[in-house]
């Protein structure tokens, strides 16, 4: 909305220190997860999943960033956290400002999400909830894990009460304007032409009688989300749990069976 940012610009452009790849790519593609970045490497989760290093999001880009890309750009979908670490930077440096603060005043301030901010892994946070895994069966307290290099892949807690308001953006804008909204909802395509069902942070497709529905889902150690958006029917669904490995999805489909017509 401010022309700081082209979604169709080279990531190069703005992250110029990012090492260079085979293959050129986009700040679309990145955000689209059709770029080739990597995600989660599951069988190191000792320096990945589980790590408890505090970074900052520019010191994060060092997990991935000398990786090869997984195809060329453009070729295949391929879901990534480590994209939208990327993306912060992006954020960054096209605003030339702290990313967090950026969305603090730019999103959360303005939508009065007021219990939405950075989880803080070194610090005690009033109202935080404790988070549990399932070990053997067993549910116990999860360990203590560092999000905060990837904010923009996962490293913000929030509240239910917080989430429906940013639905609520999605439905009926007010801080972007209704062709932006459009742009990020929209599904990208490969270069093929096959629908990914996924825009720029959001899934888009069609569920229980043909209905629109926008969303994303999270994970993380000690924690299960989902945002779901149907701008048809005016109907936002958040779904926050202190759990690792909830089967969401069953529930996901109960709802829309109560509230989908």
């Amino acid at each position: 909305e401010e022309g700081k940012l082209d979604l169709n610009t080279s990531l190069y452009y703005y992250v110029p220190d990012f090492p260079k790849k085979n293959y050129d790519f986009t700040v679309k593609q990145i955000g689209g997860h059709i770029a080739g970045i990597r995600h989660y490497d599951y069988t190191n989760n000792e320096n990945e999943l589980f790590n408890i290093k505090k970074m900052s999001i520019v010191e994060g880009l060092d997990i991935f960033k000398n990786d090869s890309l997984l195809f060329k750009p453009g070729s295949k979908y391929s879901y990534s956290t480590y994209g939208w670490n990327l993306l912060s930077v992006v954020v960054q440096n096209a605003a030339k400002t702290d990313f967090n603060e950026y969305m603090n005043s730019t999103v959360f301030s303005p939508l009065k999400m007021k219990n939405t901010t950075i989880g803080l892994v070194d610090e005690e946070m009033p109202n935080r909830t404790a988070f549990y895994i399932k070990e053997n069966e067993k549910i116990i307290l999860g360990p203590k894990v560092n999000n905060e290099y990837k904010a923009a892949g996962g490293g913000f807690i929030s509240t239910t009460e917080d989430l429906i308001l940013f639905g609520n953006e999605i439905i009926l804008p007010t801080i972007i304007s209704k062709e932006t909204l459009d742009e990020f909802v929209k599904s990208q395509e490969t270069d093929s032409g096959e629908k990914t069902n996924y825009g720029i942070g959001f899934g888009a497709t069609t569920v229980k009688n043909e209905t629109l529905r926008y969303s994303h889902s999270g994970g993380g150690i000690g924690a299960t989300a989902f945002l779901l958006v149907y701008p048809e029917k005016e109907l936002v669904i958040t779904i926050l749990t202190n759990l690792s490995q909830v089967k969401i999805i069953e529930l996901v489909g109960k709802l829309e069976n109560v509230f989908i017509d």
